[in-house]
């Protein structure tokens, strides 16, 4: 399996060039940091505007800087509650890499099923 990954900013004024390079994606994985509230709202709102454009993808949520997690801004209930509602979610350290290889393999692996 071959992934291309872009690494696509969230917070710029970009969306109509972002849309271009979602076009023939096969899965989306969003990152957020945990230790700032509002990359889950950017997160969440490129994953609507990635489904409006793509239909329903595989897709993981990544909340990253597991290592930080006593400075995290996000609160679990939030995701515990996602994760509900059938989000696949990921808390991963970038710096460690913890769970970073894992939310990498469930993604292609449903990328496969599809």
């Amino acid at each position: 399996v071959d992934l291309i990954i872009w690494d696509l900013h969230g917070e710029d004024d970009f969306q109509h060039v972002r849309l271009s390079y979602l076009k023939g994606s096969s899965g989306c994985i969003y990152v957020a940091d945990g230790t700032r509230e509002k990359t889950l709202l950017t997160a969440l709102n490129l994953k609507e505007i990635a489904e409006n454009t793509l239909g329903e993808i595989p897709c993981v949520l990544v909340i990253n800087k597991l290592d930080l997690k006593d400075q995290w801004e996000i609160d679990q209930s939030i995701l515990d509650d996602m994760k509900r509602k059938g989000m696949m979610i990921f808390q991963t350290s970038a710096k460690t890499g913890e769970e970073v290889q894992q939310a990498f393999q469930l993604l292609t692996q449903k990328m496969m099923e599809k």
